[in-house]
C-alpha cells in the first residue's frame, strides 16, 4: 500500500536568523502583555470568585450549599472552579488586584507560547506563526477577562499541542501520554471546559483506532500499531477517572450538568447563539465568523491530502461553537492551528516557491512585522487600540477601574454601616459578587451572577423591571435597603424610568435616597433603624430621577427651600467633583 503523505512531513521549514527570530517573538510577547494589561471593569464574576476563595481559605472547606445569598441560602451550590477561586484569592492577598492583572497576562502569554510551539511543530515559519497568532489575539480579545476560563484555554492549547506531537512524529512519543492524567486532574478543578479537552482527546483516539480496527489500514504517515492504541485507551480511561477527583466527586459532574440545563441561561448573552442579529456587528463575532468560514480551507486540504483528522476536529468544534457565544473561543483556539497551517501549505507548491523564498526567508519581512507590532503596541497604553479598533471602554493599566465599578457606593455603605443596619438588601445583579466580597458571608446578597436557580433569577427580573405585583414582593421579602448599579446612566438616562430606581425615587414616603453617583444608588427604607442615616445623607431634591423626570420639583425647591437645595448641591460636588451627572445638573439648574 502506498504510504500517504502529510503536510508537516514533506515541507521544509524556512529558517531565520535566531537573534532576529527571538527579537520578533520578544516584541510579540510585549504586545500581548500590553494588550492584556487593562484594568478590570464591569465583570462582577471576579468578586464572587474572590469571595469563594476567601471562604475556602478561611474555613479550609469547599461548600456544597450556598453561603452568600439569603434567598438561596442552603440551596445546592458547588463551586466547580474552586481551585481558581483559591489561587486568585491568595494572589490577591499578596499582590492585590494588580497581581490578578499580571496573572491574566501570564496565562495568555503561556497559551500563545504553546500555540507557537504547535504551529512550529507543523513546520510553519516563525514569521507566519507570529502574524497568525497576532490575528488570533485580536479575535480572542473579548475573552481576556480575569476569570477561570483563561486556564481552560491554556489547557486546551496544551492538549492540542500534545496531540499534534503524537500525530506528526515519526516515532510515537509515548511519554507524552503521561501528561494527560495530571492535566485533566488540575483542569477539572479549575474550569469545566475540561470536557472540551476530553472531547479533543477522544476524537484523536477514535480517529487513530478506526484506521486500524475498522478500516484495517494505517492511514497516517506515522502509523500507530494496536498496542499503541490500547495504551491510548488506557490513558483516556485514567483521564476520565481524574474528572472525579474533585472535592465533591460525581456530584460536581451532576451539578455542572444541571446548571448548564437552566432555563435562565437563555437570558445570558454568552449562552446565546453567535448568529443572533444583535451580535452581528460585534468585532469578536465578526472574527469568529471569519474563522468559521476559514474552516472550509481545512476541509479542502484534508480532502486533498486524505488526512481527515483536522477536518473532523474543525467540524465538530465548529458545530458546538454555533450553539453559544461562550464556545466560540474554544473553536477559534483549536481550529486556528489547522486553519493557519492549511492556508500556509495551500500556497507552498512549486509555483509559490520563489515567492516564499523572496518573502518569508528575508530579514526585511521580520523587520516589517516587528515594526507593525511596535506601532500597534504604541497605540495600546494611550487607549487608541481599545476605543478606536475594538470600540470598547478599557483603561490601560493593572488592577481594577475604580470609576467603572461602584466602589464608592460600597465604601459609603461600609463607612455608614448600612449593611449592618439593614437586614435584607436588594442588590443589582451586576454587583452581587461585590456585595459578597465587601460584606459576605456575614451579610447575604439577594442575587449574583453565579446563577443558582431559575426561580431566583426570574424573581429578581420581576423586581428589577417592576413587573407584576413587585411592591408586595418587596414587602414580603422584608427588603429594607437597595444597592443599585447603572453603568450606562449618563449615556442612557432613559433606562432609569424602566427599572426599580423609578419606583424607589417616586415613593419618597417609603424610600429615601442617601447615596448616588454617576453609576450607582443606595436607597434605604424610611424607618427608625435608618433614621440617623436619612437625617444626615438624604437627597430630597437633587436626584438623577428628579432631574430627568420631575425637574419642576427641583426648580420649586430652588425658590422655596434654597438652603437645603444648596446643601445637597455642595455636598454632591464635594463628594464627586468630576461627576458627569452632578456637573450637568449644576450647569443646567441656574
Amino acid at each position: 500500500m502506498k504510504k500517504q503523505k502529510s503536510i508537516p512531513a514533506v515541507k521544509k521549514e524556512i529558517v531565520l536568523n535566531k537573534k532576529l527570530k527571538y527579537g520578533m517573538l520578544l516584541v510579540f510577547g510585549v504586545y500581548l502583555f500590553l494588550l492584556t494589561s487593562y484594568k478590570a471593569a464591569g465583570d462582577d464574576d471576579m468578586f464572587w470568585h474572590l469571595s469563594t476563595g476567601r471562604y475556602i481559605a478561611e474555613t479550609k472547606s469547599v461548600p456544597s450549599a450556598d453561603v452568600f445569598g439569603y434567598i438561596t441560602e442552603g440551596n445546592p451550590w458547588i463551586p466547580i472552579e474552586w481551585a481558581w477561586d483559591t489561587v486568585t484569592y491568595l494572589i490577591y492577598s499578596a499582590f492585590s488586584y494588580e497581581g490578578l492583572s499580571v496573572l491574566r497576562s501570564i496565562i495568555v502569554l503561556a497559551m500563545f507560547f504553546v500555540l507557537y510551539l504547535t504551529l512550529k511543530r507543523l513546520k510553519l515559519p516563525a514569521s507566519v506563526i507570529v502574524v497568525s497568532l497576532f490575528i488570533l489575539s485580536i479575535g480572542l480579545f473579548e475573552r481576556y477577562s480575569i476569570r477561570p476560563h483563561l486556564v481552560s484555554y491554556l489547557f486546551t492549547a496544551i492538549v492540542l499541542y500534545i496531540i499534534v506531537r503524537l500525530r506528526y512524529t515519526a516515532k510515537p512519543e509515548g511519554r507524552l501520554l503521561y501528561y494527560f492524567p495530571p492535566i485533566f486532574f488540575v483542569w477539572v478543578n479549575f474550569h469545566q471546559g475540561v470536557y472540551f479537552g476530553l472531547l479533543l482527546f477522544a476524537i484523536y483516539i477514535i480517529y487513530e483506532a478506526s484506521g486500524i480496527y475498522l478500516l484495517k489500514k494505517r492511514r497516517t504517515e506515522f502509523p500507530k500499531d494496536k498496542l499503541f492504541i490500547k495504551i491510548l485507551f488506557a490513558f483516556f480511561a485514567v483521564s476520565v477517572i481524574c474528572l472525579l477527583l474533585t472535592p465533591h466527586t460525581v456530584d460536581t459532574i451532576i451539578y455542572t450538568y444541571n446548571h448548564a440545563s437552566m432555563k435562565m441561561l437563555q437570558s445570558i448573552n454568552e449562552w446565546k447563539s453567535p448568529f443572533e442579529p444583535m451580535f452581528a456587528s460585534e468585532l469578536n463575532i465578526v472574527f469568529y465568523k471569519i474563522f468559521l468560514f476559514a474552516g472550509v480551507i481545512v476541509l479542502i486540504q484534508s480532502i486533498r491530502k486524505k488526512v481527515y483528522f483536522t477536518a473532523i476536529v474543525t467540524v465538530i468544534f465548529g458545530i458546538i461553537s454555533t450553539t453559544g457565544i461562550r464556545f466560540i473561543t474554544d473553536y477559534e483556539i483549536i481550529s486556528s492551528v489547522f486553519i493557519f497551517s492549511s492556508i500556509y501549505f495551500l500556497f507552498t507548491g512549486r509555483k509559490y516557491k520563489q515567492i516564499q523564498a523572496a518573502i518569508l526567508s528575508k530579514p526585511v519581512t521580520v523587520y516589517v512585522i516587528i515594526a507593525l507590532l511596535a506601532v500597534v503596541s504604541y497605540t495600546i497604553p494611550n487607549g487608541k487600540m481599545y476605543s478606536g479598533f475594538f470600540k470598547e471602554y478599557k483603561v490601560f493599566g493593572l488592577g481594577i477601574d475604580r470609576d467603572f465599578y461602584p466602589i464608592k457606593m460600597f465604601e459609603f455603605a461600609k463607612e455608614n454601616n448600612i449593611n449592618e443596619t439593614g437586614s435584607r438588601v436588594f442588590n443589582h445583579y451586576g454587583v452581587g459578587g461585590m456585595f459578597s466580597w465587601y460584606f459576605g458571608p456575614a451579610q447575604k446578597n439577594f442575587i449574583d451572577s453565579r446563577n443558582l436557580s431559575d426561580e431566583i433569577f426570574y424573581m429578581y427580573d420581576s423586581l428589577d423591571y417592576i413587573k407584576g405585583n413587585y411592591e408586595a414582593k418587596l414587602r414580603e421579602l422584608g427588603i429594607d435597603y437597595v444597592m443599585y448599579y447603572v453603568p450606562v446612566l449618563f449615556q442612557r438616562p432613559e433606562v432609569m424610568n424602566q427599572i426599580l430606581v423609578a419606583h424607589l425615587s417616586a415613593k419618597t414616603d417609603d424610600w429615601k435616597l442617601v447615596y448616588w453617583d454617576d453609576i450607582s444608588f443606595i436607597f434605604v427604607k424610611n424607618n427608625a433603624a435608618f433614621a440617623e442615616i436619612i437625617k444626615k445623607y438624604e437627597y430630597k431634591y437633587l436626584t438623577p430621577y428628579n432631574f430627568g423626570y420631575r425637574r419642576q420639583l427641583i426648580t420649586d425647591a430652588m425658590k422655596s427651600d434654597r438652603e437645603l437645595y444648596n446643601k445637597e448641591l455642595q455636598r454632591k460636588l464635594s463628594e464627586e467633583p468630576g461627576g458627569m451627572i452632578i456637573n450637568t445638573m449644576a450647569g443646567t439648574l441656574r
